[in-house]
């Protein structure tokens, strides 16, 4: 039998610099999300998969399974895509790239934040 042929490369994924102040993240996080919604009916997997993580760091924010996404996961990767704009508003919600960018990771203490993250869940929404 035929060996099965390798996964796709994982898509570079997009630093951005989160700005200090709670008001400029905010608005560059409007501006993300207005650039992910532009793309239509094809932004929905990453609208829906980002509502999902910021809803479940909302539900539990001291459990730290929701707060750390492995985003070389499939079904991740398939849903951020290539996208700057998922990959800028993950990083303004809250969610910081480890080392490497394998993971992305909200710090207990930005998910005790919940004001920040129902502002990113309104966003989402």
């Amino acid at each position: 039998p035929a060996a099965a042929p390798p996964p796709p490369p994982a898509a570079e994924v997009l630093r951005v610099d989160v700005p200090a102040d709670s008001g400029a993240r905010l608005a560059a996080a409007h501006e993300a999300a207005s650039l992910l919604a532009a793309d239509g009916a094809a932004a929905a997997p990453a609208l829906g998969l980002l509502s999902k993580l910021v809803a479940n760091v909302l539900g539990a924010p001291a459990e730290p399974k929701y707060r750390k996404v492995r985003l070389s996961n499939p079904k991740i990767a398939a849903a951020l895509g290539a996208s700057p704009a998922a990959h800028a508003l993950l990083q303004l919600c809250g969610f910081r790239l480890a080392e490497g960018g394998d993971f992305a990771e909200l710090a207990e203490v930005e998910a005790a934040d919940t004001g920040a993250l129902e502002e990113c869940a309104a966003l989402l929404a």
